[in-house]
């Protein structure tokens, strides 16, 4: 395993969730950071689509109210009916394809399917990331997107090259919703449409905590099956090399339900839920943190 100066090394993974993802999230982080936990002291910290948008605010130590800021933008830019519209067929495409068994033609096609969509443009969607415009790259922010061309898995990082902002943009163009995003000559969109969490895209550390906006190890009833059998597959594997502790919404998996993740109405009760919720996972998170084997 590696070390900082002869300690174990930390990672915080964050998954995708859409709007309401970003604002559950937020809570979460901004109650454990309130009780003593920051996870934003992470070796790593990685992030696929709304967990790009609050890992880059933990990074870059940027108030979690800017994440407030983008649901409310995106809901002005885009408009609820069109976020609506747009989510449906969104699922509706990747219900289409085979993202299990060969996720990069999967996404390919879901790509060329979002070509011409209503979506905002370019530059007015990367507006709604404004918050890292100019930013320096936090040393330890990574996130994920897709080429849209090969269906690649692609992880930005300090050493990319990429603007901080464009980068996160990425990561959270969820296709039909939002364009794709132009880095470096070729398109990008959405990192989490195979892979809702992405841990094995994460640098090797000691020690990881997997926060995901859906619940684990089940099938939600709408979400196609491939986005939550991948993240549990990696789950798997990463827990085998390093203590490892999961995190997804209280009473999410007991319900048995998909939420309209692009729901802007939905995000104030998200946010309280992951201030209630850091009170709950404090103790085991911390264990985690500080070197303690948490219990099952």
């Amino acid at each position: 395993m590696s070390t900082r100066n002869g300690e174990p090394t930390r990672a915080v993974v964050l998954g995708g969730g859409g709007l309401v993802g970003i604002a559950w999230q937020s809570g979460l982080l901004t109650g454990l950071r309130e009780a003593g936990l920051d996870l934003a002291d992470a070796d790593v910290i990685l992030g696929t689509s709304a967990g790009s948008m609050v890992g880059a605010l933990a990074a870059s130590r940027t108030d979690f109210a800017a994440g407030q800021a983008r649901m409310a933008a995106v809901a002005e830019l885009v408009g609820p009916e069109r976020l609506a519209a747009g989510f449906k067929n969104f699922m509706t495409a990747v219900w289409q394809v085979d993202l299990l068994n060969d996720p990069e033609k999967g996404l390919r096609e879901v790509a060329r399917a979002a070509e011409g969509s209503d979506t905002i443009d370019e530059q007015a969607y990367l507006g709604v990331y404004e918050a890292f415009a100019g930013l320096p790259w936090p040393k330890a922010y990574h996130c994920t997107a897709v080429d849209a061309e090969t269906g690649e898995l692609v992880v930005w990082g300090p050493e990319s090259g990429v603007p901080l902002q464009n980068a996160v943009a990425s990561s959270c163009a969820v296709p039909m919703i939002y364009p794709t995003v132009t880095l470096k000559g070729r398109r990008y969109i959405d990192g989490g449409l195979a892979n809702h969490l992405n841990p094995a895209a994460a640098p090797e550390t000691d020690r990881m905590i997997a926060i995901s906006s859906v619940p684990l190890g089940v099938e939600v009833p709408g979400m196609p099956p491939a986005m939550g059998k991948n993240a549990d597959r990696e789950l798997a594997a990463v827990g085998k090399t390093r203590w490892l502790a999961t995190v997804e919404p209280m009473g999410r998996k007991e319900e048995g339900r998909m939420v309209n993740a692009m729901d802007p109405q939905a995000a104030p009760e998200a946010y309280d839920l992951g201030l209630r919720q850091a009170e709950v996972e404090l103790e085991r998170l911390t264990a985690v943190w500080t070197g303690q084997r948490p219990s099952a």
